[in-house]
């Protein structure tokens, strides 16, 4: 089984959200409030949209840039992040009793 999901923002980031992988999605223009996933599952890595430069016509097309200030790290981290914090939520769940409908037990009478 898949333990997370990488991708920018494309069909692999949103079919790994949709079958519930923990997934991370790199945004670079696009307006991840409008077309990111929302939930505990997803976290979202971008660099600061301000500095991006992919619109601007004035700048060559080859040094046009979106993930300005988006570095490795940060990326790395966020999948340690949701990682560990899914880790941590599975290991409370299988810390529970088990959950019966009733506690006595049947009657056996001869």
């Amino acid at each position: 089984k898949t333990a997370l999901v990488l991708a920018n923002d494309s069909a692999i980031m949103h079919l790994g959200f949709a079958l519930g992988i923990p997934t991370v999605g790199i945004f670079g223009p696009t307006d991840h409030e409008k077309y990111g996933p929302i939930g505990e599952h997803f976290r979202i890595a971008r660099g600061d949209a301000a500095l991006c430069s992919c619109q601007q016509q004035q700048i060559a097309y080859h040094e046009r840039n979106c993930f300005h200030d988006l570095q490795a790290e940060k990326v790395l981290s966020l999948c340690m992040e949701l990682l560990s914090t899914l880790n941590a939520t599975k290991k409370k769940a299988a810390r529970r009793p088990p959950c019966y409908a009733t506690s006595r037990q049947p009657n056996r009478d001869p």
